[in-house]
């Protein structure tokens, strides 16, 4: 059987890389990437340049930081919702999280919750501050970004920055 795959292909003055249908997803007009540490293609887009390291982006914590804006910014938005926390089980009120109960009452809160939020990424260096749409998923999901230039000029930037400190401390072999 055959089967038709998107891919977005992003391609940056260091490198060109396919990204493929599972780690972009379209909403609305905007497309969004999922960023994952593990994941080589996404590696290669945020460093751009082949490094020492397997696995270079586990010496930076940009996506950490990210996803702990975006959980802030849904927490807060629970805490605008009526029984929004509640129904999430963010108060511990249930304490199992796989009964069928919980899911059904997670579903039923998150849908009221807008799907895309904007956070604001920190400045950092001789990064600015930068407004970005990330897609709303409660704590510990995935990071989806908006796929823009701005965005990806800025992660990079702020990774590359991290990988440039970490490796000045680092003795050359």
């Amino acid at each position: 059987m055959s089967r038709i795959i998107e891919t977005v292909t992003v391609i940056t003055p260091q490198c060109t890389v396919a990204l493929p249908e599972a780690s972009v997803m379209q909403h609305g007009t905007s497309k969004y990437v999922r960023l994952a540490k593990t994941d080589a293609r996404v590696s290669r887009l945020l460093c751009g340049r082949a490094t020492r390291l397997s696995r270079p982006l586990s010496s930076t914590d940009v996506i950490e930081t990210l996803m702990e804006l975006r959980d802030e910014r849904f927490r807060a938005l629970c805490d605008d919702t009526p029984s929004c926390a509640e129904d999430l089980g963010l108060d511990h009120a249930h304490a199992d999280p796989a009964t069928h109960r919980s899911k059904r009452r997670r579903s039923i809160a998150s849908s009221t919750l807008p799907d895309i939020v904007e956070i604001e990424a920190p400045s950092k260096g001789t990064l600015d501050a930068l407004l970005m749409n990330v897609m709303l998923h409660s704590p510990g999901k995935p990071l989806w970004v908006e796929l823009t230039t701005d965005n990806l000029d800025y992660i990079r930037a702020w990774v590359n920055m991290q990988l440039s400190s970490s490796s000045a401390d680092e003795p050359m072999a």
